[in-house]
């Protein structure tokens, strides 16, 4: 498993575009695409056509921690 940040671009319910980060553990940038946008269906309650665009970053910094 790896350390990812995801940063999440969408619109609101107020159509405003807003953006947030999220942290999770994947196998796979692919992986964290999915859990992102589950996790924003679920949090946020955003369709998919919400959705602007999904940003993956590897955490090398928590990844560097687990591994010590």
């Amino acid at each position: 498993m790896k350390f990812f940040i995801a940063i999440l671009t969408f619109y609101d319910q107020n159509d405003q575009l807003r953006s947030t980060p999220m942290t999770m553990k994947a196998k796979s940038k692919n992986s964290a695409v999915i859990i992102c946008k589950q996790q924003a269906a679920n949090k946020y309650k955003l369709l998919p056509d919400d959705i602007v665009d999904i940003h993956i970053i590897p955490n090398k910094k928590e990844q560097g921690d687990l591994e010590r």
